[in-house]
């Protein structure tokens, strides 16, 4: 009977031990860097000779809706090794080498050819996806490193104010910038009231686009032209302004005005 009991606490022991073995570093005890891991500063080591290539609690920017590509750069790769994503908001598991366990099918994970990179991607990426990510490394001892993602809303905002006034027959420029924008847009649309303008050249309209603006020329403005301006980019918050036309004041009439006044 001791015999059996003593056979059955060694089970016990090398089950422990196997669990203990397979934990990452967050899960372990007092001398297993559990509470550094749990703060953010996990026991990975930078450097040439560590596991890291790149600096803890790297900072990712990326706007609503566009991709989201968190790093985790290894030094070599790791054999055997396995690398996990985790999101740390909830201590959702992510990614296991490179199969995604997550069920939300904007999640992925790229890796280079050489095994030293395995980014996380995060498709369409929204307000609620800011937060920690830990990129996990089953070395021994395990290993992490932890990316903050922030998210941005990209919005448009036309240089000179919500107002706009121009004499007739003048011409009109209006900029349009695009704010807190991380990747360039797909277009920029310009409207007059209700109506695309873009390719109204018989009108005197011209648009010209740049990474991080558009500009839009109207090059001799009439009553037509007055309204309400919009610049609609495909990837940020519009940005509008009333333009208003000025009738130019006749001379001769102020001049005929003004001698009426002296007789």
């Amino acid at each position: 009977h001791a015999y059996g009991t003593k056979k059955r606490n060694t089970n016990w022991i090398r089950v422990l031990l196997t669990i203990l073995a397979v934990l990452p570093s967050s899960a372990k005890g007092p001398h297993g860097n559990s509470h550094n891991s749990l703060m953010g500063h996990g026991g990975n080591v930078m450097g040439k000779n560590g596991i890291f290539l790149q600096s803890n609690h790297t900072e990712i920017t990326a706007q609503s809706g566009a991709t989201a590509a968190l790093p985790c750069r290894l030094s070599s790769p790791l054999g055997d090794g396995m690398v996990s994503w985790v999101r740390r908001r909830d201590y959702h598991l992510l990614t296991v080498g490179r199969q995604v366990y997550s069920s939300d099918a904007r999640v992925g994970v790229k890796v280079s050819p050489d095994g030293c990179d395995w980014m996380l991607t995060v498709r369409w990426v929204a307000p609620h996806d800011q937060g920690q990510y830990e990129c996990q490394v089953s070395s021994h001892p395990p290993q992490s490193l932890m990316v903050m993602l922030h998210v941005v809303e990209a919005h448009a905002e036309i240089v000179g104010g919500p107002e706009r006034y121009i004499h007739h027959g003048s011409s009109l420029m209006l900029v349009c910038l695009l704010k807190s924008a991380t990747e360039p847009p797909v277009y920029v649309f310009w409207y007059r009231g209700e109506r695309m303008i873009n390719y109204d050249k018989e009108q005197g309209v011209t648009v010209d686009n740049s990474r991080k603006s558009s500009k839009l020329y109207v090059s001799s403005v009439s009553r037509r032209d007055e309204g309400n301006y919009t610049c609609l980019p495909s990837n940020a918050a519009p940005a509008s302004v009333v333009v208003t036309v000025i009738q130019k004041e006749n001379p001769a009439g102020l001049q005929q005005e003004t001698n009426t006044e002296k007789e």
